[in-house]
């Protein structure tokens, strides 16, 4: 006959177990009721001890291994890297191609990406976009022709517009991801939003009747405006610097 532990030594075994399982944060549940059935053979208990309650393991918070955001279009991360670069060189190239629909989600996050980092117009723009895009041919149409055409534009460069017909043989969605305001495009774009800051506060006070508001709001987006412009001008300006300075020479 096995040695059965007294009702203390349980209690203190069941606070212990509590205190590790609320240590990894764990969510417990209200006490089960006792079944005597249950311990006749190995506890001559009559009622469990009330610290032991019954753990719902579902509720643990597991890693997010391997979960990101979007698909993984049926691919291992290498090959999903691999066609995504295809896709967005060949986008760059004929500025509209056709894809899965699933490809032209995942493919216009990428596309988007480029041409906010073209914009910027650097060596360390150029050499980020080249790890992303295959040939120059490429490359070059990107700060050449889609950076400049998208300086007023901020995000929102391509446009995903799904097939009537799916494919033919596995019946998979179809759509054709394209760039705006190109000539030739399935549908019109809508102008670049030109909003100015503060002025959702100014056209508050302006439907108020507030005048003194209105002033002082009208000062602060003037202030706003002038600060961006020097803004934009000192960047040009260390860019020119860049430009015009000689190359460095290792020293020997």
């Amino acid at each position: 006959r096995c040695c059965l532990p007294s009702e203390s030594a349980m209690s203190g075994i069941a606070k212990i177990c509590g205190q590790f399982l609320r240590s990894v944060s764990l969510r417990t549940t209200a006490a089960a009721p006792y079944n005597p059935s249950l311990f006749t053979r190995i506890s001559p208990l009559t009622a469990a001890p009330a610290t032991f309650a019954m753990w719902n393991l579902g509720s643990v918070r597991e890693m997010r291994h391997g979960k990101r955001r979007g698909g993984n279009i049926g691919r291992d991360p290498k090959h999903r890297k691999a066609l995504l670069r295809n896709q967005v060189t060949d986008l760059i190239v004929h500025e509209k191609i056709q894809t899965t629909l699933a490809k032209a989600k995942e493919l216009r996050r990428l596309a988007d990406q480029m041409v906010t980092i073209a914009k910027q117009n650097t060596l360390l723009a150029r050499r980020r976009v080249g790890d992303v895009i295959f040939t120059d041919e490429a490359i070059q149409k990107l700060f050449a022709v889609l950076a400049p055409r998208y300086q007023e534009r901020n995000g929102g460069y391509t446009r995903v517009l799904r097939c009537r017909t799916n494919r033919l043989g596995d019946n998979a969605p179809m759509a054709w991801i394209e760039y705006v305001d190109r000539p030739g495009e399935l549908r019109e774009a809508k102008p670049p939003a030109s909003q100015l800051p503060y002025s959702k506060m100014l056209a508050r006070a302006e439907e108020a009747g507030d005048a003194e508001r209105v002033a002082y709001y009208k000062g602060l987006q003037e202030q706003a405006i002038l600060a961006a412009q020097a803004r934009q001008s000192r960047i040009q300006a260390q860019q020119l610097v860049r430009r015009a300075a000689p190359p460095a020479v290792p020293a020997s």
